[in-house]
């Protein structure tokens, strides 16, 4: 019984996975991504991929280390904002992108509340550079400075500081 079952799971991720690639041809109302699909567009979708729990998010994820990713499908499915009617894509993905980062810097912050303006041509102006910033930030040690020197609290507050900014996101 418990092979029975692994099997049709594996058959399962497989008829995901092979529709997610499917669905990713035929991005026609997706904005071309600038410059292709490759590069800055990948290491996004790479990392906004990186923990979305289906399978077709585990595709673009891989696909996206790969270096050779479907930009616009993979955002769709891996940002619920860029569900929404009317989402930017590159702006949903930089908001997203940059949620977990804004408060480490006021470039960061920019980047993020950008995401969440909606401006096609503003993210499409900025995405490239934004989205540099906030994956170096994310990949960055998160390190909060102890006040008072050796001598002090030592105490890290980015986390209490990003459980109050995370009811901001929207």
């Amino acid at each position: 019984m418990r092979m029975n079952s692994r099997v049709r799971r594996s058959a399962l991720i497989a008829l995901v996975a092979s529709l997610a690639l499917f669905v990713g041809c035929g991005d026609e109302d997706a904005p071309a991504a600038s410059p292709s699909d490759r590069g800055v567009a990948c290491e996004v979708v790479g990392q906004l991929c990186h923990e979305v729990d289906s399978a077709a998010g585990q595709e673009c994820h891989e696909q996206a280390h790969s270096g050779s990713c479907s930009f616009a499908s993979c955002v769709k499915l891996c940002v619920p904002e860029a569900s929404i009617d009317g989402a930017d894509l590159r702006c949903a993905a930089l908001g997203e992108l940059c949620h977990p980062v804004a408060d480490r810097s006021d470039e960061l912050r920019e980047c993020h509340e950008l995401g969440h303006v909606n401006d096609a041509g503003r993210c499409a102006a900025s995405f490239d550079d934004c989205a540099a910033r906030c994956i170096a930030a994310r990949e960055a040690p998160s390190v909060v400075p102890s006040e008072g020197g050796a001598g002090g609290n030592g105490s890290d507050s980015s986390h209490e500081h990003a459980a109050a900014g995370s009811a901001h996101h929207g």
